[in-house]
């Protein structure tokens, strides 16, 4: 129901809470967690078969619904506890499996190696990998100390987990829905937060701002800086370019108009300061967003719609301020409230 986009069935096959063994008052991790097995449909077969849709979005088609296999593995994989994962899910299994009256359900299941040479699937593949890398590297994902706290429930398409642990705490937000959301991701603390799959940052003065995520988007959030995994495996983050960026170069914030958050993305050709700042239309600075060293190549920023004394503005036009080096750049912002 999570990946096919739908939520609202009255049988609890969408709420993930089941899967972390202290829900059931275990206080060992014993409890072995699957999203697909031997004896079910799998995820991909239901995808492409079930799928949601709206508008040009649509589950059913093949690129979306290797999306949405990204997405409940990012939810999936974080979670602490054992997981087991049926064969060729990381590629995204699309075979059917005969009901209990057909002939073959219990037969040898096709085996898809040819998925491999499928580039779509081989991103699949690879953010499995980037998670379970994630996973083994990190103690959060792991730790009996663990502590949790999610927004996963039943119905609940806006949905996050908050990972916190001495090492380093993690924040997952994402978009199970068909259309765009808002996103609160409850963050555990104020500050510079890294997106694992961009090696981007944010900073978070409010940690109830919400993220405007589109259908299917989701984030992974660290609060201490870790190595990023190969660009591209993940629709919705930029890739950054082969070599460094040609030149200096802001783009239109996006949404735009938003409310109550909005994502600026801009990319450097080489390392030196960048300023971010938004003013009202009489010139006034409503908020230095960033002031520092960025290195070269694309970067992404949020802004939540708050001054610097944290308070949420009016609605109304905004400019976007971007100095690199001597280079400035100007972008005009709407506020919708």
């Amino acid at each position: 129901q999570s990946a096919m986009g739908w939520l609202e069935d009255s049988g609890l096959r969408s709420d993930l809470s089941g899967g972390y063994y202290k829900t059931r008052g275990w206080t060992k991790p014993g409890l072995i967690t699957y999203m697909e097995s031997h004896d079910e449909e799998w995820l991909m077969y239901k995808n492409l078969q079930y799928g949601r849709s709206s508008g040009s979005y649509n589950v059913k088609d093949l690129n979306t619904a290797l999306d949405r296999i990204k997405l409940v593995a990012a939810f999936f994989l974080t979670i602490p506890g054992p997981k087991m994962i049926w064969q060729f899910g990381e590629l995204g299994y699309d075979q059917h499996l005969p009901s209990g009256n057909e002939p073959g359900r219990t037969d040898p299941k096709p085996i898809r190696w040819n998925y491999y040479q499928q580039p779509e699937r081989l991103r699949l593949y690879k953010v499995f990998a980037a998670l379970l890398k994630l996973r083994n590297e990190n103690e959060v994902f792991r730790s009996e100390a663990t502590q949790l706290n999610w927004r996963v429930g039943q119905g609940q398409y806006d949905r996050r987990i908050n990972l916190s642990h001495p090492s380093m705490n993690v924040t997952i937000v994402g978009n199970f829905h068909v259309t765009p959301l808002n996103v609160n991701p409850n963050f555990q603390s104020t500050g510079i937060w890294y997106d694992y799959f961009s090696g981007d940052s944010i900073s978070v003065s409010d940690m109830q701002a919400a993220l405007a995520l589109q259908p299917g988007q989701f984030h992974i959030y660290t609060s201490k800086r870790l190595p990023p995994p190969e660009p591209g495996i993940v629709t919705g983050v930029a890739e950054p370019p082969a070599s460094v960026a040609a030149a200096f170069e802001v783009q239109q914030n996006y949404p735009n108009p938003f409310n109550p958050s909005t994502q600026i993305n801009f990319s450097v050709p080489r390392a030196e300061r960048v300023v971010v700042r938004i003013f009202d239309v009489l010139g006034r600075e409503v908020v230095t967003l960033f002031d520092g060293m960025k290195t070269a190549g694309a970067h992404s920023l949020l802004w939540n719609g708050k001054n610097a004394n944290g308070k949420t503005v009016s609605s109304g036009v905004y400019v976007l301020r971007i100095a690199a080096g001597t280079e400035v750049a100007v972008k005009k912002m709407v506020v919708a409230r």
